[in-house]
């Protein structure tokens, strides 16, 4: 039972809590100081003491330090001593704690303790130090306590040697160790040597101390920072037999190392376990778990667990909130993370990249722009990752001037573009066959990643000339890897360079694979043959990814069986389980829809889960055979397991079919797009407009998509405009094309190559060979003008 007295609640409440030899504590709070502790010692006069205490705090906090002193020695003798003792304690400074313990007659251990942790408090150890030395001088023996102070104070600057070395001594002078100082002990070491935290360990089980809650936080610290995780389901039956029950804090720092270590199941075991002793995960619990889903993309089961705290009425915070947007964002779910967006008070500034990501995920461009201007409007300053976002986005969906636009932004804006800024740039001028472009983008020496996907780039175009600049340009820093000239020399068709090249250099399971990767691509199933074989009888050994090159080999060679026999003997032939590298490598290679269906349910008979790679080779292969209908089946495929597919899809969809005419399709798919809750995009639009024009040869079909434009926000570009001027061209109409232009310059876009050739052949059909000639002078001068301009003059 705990003696608890009244009084005045708005005054003061109080309890006196019996913690052993030091005696009573009284707890007490004050509306002026809050919470107030103080040691009284032993004895009924605990709460008297409490009260002196009390009152020359106040008198500490309103005046000085002096002040509380003439206080305290108007106070009974017996009163005074664990009232100083408080002071010091409490004291704002160290003068302070001198000038308070200095009104000590006749202090004690207690009293130099205190002084000893008021400089630990303010980082000086040597000045604790100087204290223990007053006190030896003063006669006054240090007690267990006063140890453990000292060596706390060491174990926090990592110094084991002078904890040892205190331990030592306290027991030379016949003091016994309490869990207090092994714990310290351990504590010490953890970040160093876990055989000795359990040597420590081991050694108060001998000397009859038993363990606390902090004696395993402090083990659990230790094999975090060991990374041998294996001791971690044996504490719970350890913790039970020394009748330790462990709390909250003990399974969130559990959950935290799993987590690190990236293993969902045992996050999630041990969350799950915390009701055997009756413990309700709080935030931070919830949080840990949440998190560590995100990195899975276990979105499903992280959206149980969020509803379960709602149930559990947990508080959400920033952190939660975060989590789950990107776990939304990931999922392509915008409303949820607009949602989730509207609960934080204040956005800052990675919330809104992060619905910013979702935004672009579901293709809604004209959203995430306008977003980018609330921000600005909101005090939000964006930044470069804001920006490589909005470029990502652009990319993805196969708009180069997007792209451009928002990588000029950054300057713009006062920003200096980053190496993923870059990449970007260079990878969207790659995928539009803008070679030359890609390779002036400057490097700087720090640029590792974007120098990396340069070198992709030009030795994916066989350009051998500049993956050898790129070397030379290269820092000493940087590594370069040879392999991306072997590269560029089979994909300019010089095998004989290439494996020349290849064979110069001491032949590694990476450069083996990339070499054997390259052989697939060219069909060479024989030199792919002999080269596993090779690797099978060396060091080397085979590989999965090794395996599925041969797979794609087969395939490009024609023969299907081949490829399919391989995988289904995988592990037959190469003692290889295959996994979904080797199911995408044989999709890849399918040319027909019953091919890639077979290859999926091959997958699924296996207890394979299909992932988002698999799909959208899927859907590639369907597109380069031309079945239109089965790379839209694909797409509703995805969706029915829960992914997402990209806008990139739709559109690119939506040109296909525009290009066959198929106006039915091209309308279902942007119904599809819809429904899906994606807003279709400047591509998407332009698309549509190509389809339309090339259709119906209608230029109102033209100018209605344009408004529809216009109205939904999507700003119209380059692209936009052209497509209009060659409607307007096919019927023969250069009015039509001139009023396009006086649209686009009003837009301040300016007329290129492919405006002045509208105008041309708008001009010829008709009969207007005058204006024609005019507009092929222009177009003339406009080609002068811009290579002037690419050139530097």
């Amino acid at each position: 039972s705990v003696p608890c007295w009244g009084g005045n609640a708005r005054v003061e409440v109080g309890c006196l809590l019996e913690i052993g030899f030091r005696g009573y504590v009284w707890v007490k709070y004050d509306r002026m100081i809050g919470f107030a502790v103080v040691c009284c010692g032993p004895g009924p006069r605990s709460r008297k003491r409490s009260v002196t205490a009390i009152r020359a705090l106040k008198i500490l906090r309103s005046n000085s330090a002096s002040a509380a002193v003439s206080f305290v020695a108007s106070a009974p003798a017996e009163d005074s001593g664990s009232a100083l003792d408080f002071l010091v304690r409490n004291a704002p400074d160290l003068d302070s704690a001198e000038t308070l313990f200095g009104a000590h007659s006749n202090p004690s251990a207690v009293s130099y303790t205190t002084l000893m942790q008021s400089y630990i408090r303010s980082g000086d150890v040597a000045g604790a130090e100087e204290v223990w030395r007053r006190m030896l001088a003063g006669s006054v023996q240090p007690d267990i306590v006063t140890y453990n102070v000292m060596m706390s104070a060491y174990a926090k600057r990592s110094d084991y040697i002078s904890v040892e070395r205190k331990f030592e001594e306290l027991q030379e002078n016949g003091l016994s160790p309490d869990v207090v100082t092994y714990n310290t002990l351990m504590r010490s070491v953890r970040d160093i040597d876990m055989d000795r935290v359990w040597q420590y360990f081991d050694d108060m089980l001998e000397q009859g101390v038993l363990p606390s809650d902090i004696t395993f936080s402090t083990i659990i610290d230790a094999i975090g920072k060991d990374g041998d995780l294996s001791p971690l389901p044996e504490l719970p039956s350890m913790m039970r037999a020394y009748n330790v029950h462990p709390n909250i804090f003990i399974y969130t720092a559990v959950m935290s190392i799993y987590s690190r270590a990236g293993d969902t199941r045992n996050v999630r075991h041990w969350f799950n376990s915390m009701s055997e002793f009756g413990i309700k995960p709080n935030v931070v619990a919830y949080g840990i778990l949440l998190d560590c889903l995100c990195k899975a993309r276990a979105s499903e089961e992280a959206e149980g667990y969020f509803e379960q705290m709602g149930r559990d009425r947990i508080q959400l915070n920033e952190k939660i909130l975060t989590v789950m947007m990107r776990i939304r964002s990931d999922q392509g779910d915008v409303n949820g993370v607009k949602e989730l967006f509207g609960l934080l008070e204040k956005p800052r500034l990675f919330r809104y990249n992060v619905l910013i990501h979702a935004l672009g995920m579901n293709g809604n461009i004209p959203e995430a722009t306008e977003l980018l201007e609330t921000m600005k409007a909101n005090g939000v300053t964006p930044d470069v990752v804001t920006f490589n976002t909005m470029m990502k986005m652009r990319a993805a969906t196969g708009d180069l001037e997007g792209v451009k636009a928002f990588y000029e932004a950054i300057s713009k804006n006062g920003l200096v573009a980053d190496g993923f800024s870059r990449s970007i740039l260079m990878d969207a001028l790659g995928d539009a066959g803008e070679l030359e472009q890609a390779m002036a983008v400057e490097l700087l020496p720090s640029d590792n990643v974007p120098r990396t996907i340069k070198l992709r780039i030009a030795s994916d175009h066989g350009d051998v000339t500049s993956v050898k600049r790129i070397f030379g340009e290269a820092p000493s820093s940087y590594s370069a890897d040879s392999m991306f000239l072997v590269r560029a020399y089979a994909r300019k068709g010089d095998w004989q360079m290439a494996s020349r090249l290849y064979n110069s250099e001491v032949v590694t399971r990476s450069r083996l694979t990339s070499y054997l990767k390259l052989l697939g691509e060219s069909g060479n199933v024989s030199h792919l043959k002999r080269a596993l074989e090779s690797a099978r009888k060396s060091d080397i050994g085979v590989t999965e990814e090794m395996v599925a090159a041969l797979i794609d080999a087969y395939g490009v060679d024609g023969q299907f069986d081949s490829a399919r026999n391989t995988l289904t003997r995988m592990e037959e032939l190469f003692g290889i389980v295959p996994t979904i590298i080797s199911y995408t490598a044989l999709m890849g290679v399918q040319r027909t829809r019953k091919g890639r269906h077979d290859v999926l349910e091959l997958l699924f008979s296996n207890g394979l889960d299909a992932v988002e790679t698999i799909f959208r080779v899927m859907w590639s292969a369907a597109i380069e055979e031309g079945d239109l209908d089965d790379a839209a089946a694909v797409i509703e495929l995805m969706r029915e397991h829960r992914l997402v597919p990209h806008v990139s899809l739709y559109n690119k969809l939506i040109v296909a079919f525009g290009n066959k005419r198929d106006l039915v399709n091209v309308e279902a798919m942007v119904a599809k797009m819809k429904k899906a809750g994606m807003r279709p995009s400047v591509v998407t639009y332009n698309a549509l407009m190509d389809a339309f024009g090339k259709t119906l040869r209608s230029p109102v079909a033209g100018e209605r998509l344009l408004n529809d434009m216009n109205s939904s926000g999507v700003a119209p570009d380059a692209v936009t405009f052209n497509t209009l001027a060659a409607i307007y061209a096919r019927s023969a109409d250069p009015d039509g094309v001139s009023d396009v232009v006086a649209r686009m310059k009003q837009q301040n876009i300016l007329p290129d190559k492919f405006t002045y050739s509208n105008i041309i052949t708008a001009n010829r059909r008709a009969g207007r060979a005058d204006q024609a000639q005019e507009a092929v002078e222009q177009q003339e001068q406009w080609v002068f003008y811009s290579d002037g301009i690419c050139g530097g003059n």
